[in-house]
């Protein structure tokens, strides 16, 4: 199983983890939200309104409609550790 840092992961998408210390609140990419409904913990996000749950793969498989090969793809571009680059949202 692979894990990634969600935090550039999220910041791709807007959201800014200003703290990397245990449990984190942020804003959901996945809905507009106007105060943090969501944290960060343990890289992984959970969204408390909108029931969101998931690691770095599962944010973009959500935010690009891509399957596990493809967002692990962009997992790896996005964190600099490596794969096949990804560009625009579109696998190669």
């Amino acid at each position: 199983m692979n894990k990634f840092d969600i935090g550039p992961v999220l910041a791709k998408y807007g959201v800014t983890v200003r703290s990397r210390l245990g449990y984190v609140k942020v804003q959901c990419p996945f809905h507009k939200d106007t105060n943090p409904s969501a944290s960060v913990r343990d890289d992984r996000l959970h969204c408390f309104s909108c029931g969101f749950d998931g690691d770095a793969i599962d944010v973009v498989k959500e935010m690009e409609g891509f399957g596990y090969a493809d967002a692990k793809r962009l997992c790896e571009e996005i964190t600099g550790t490596g794969g096949n680059p990804v560009s625009g949202g579109i696998p190669k």
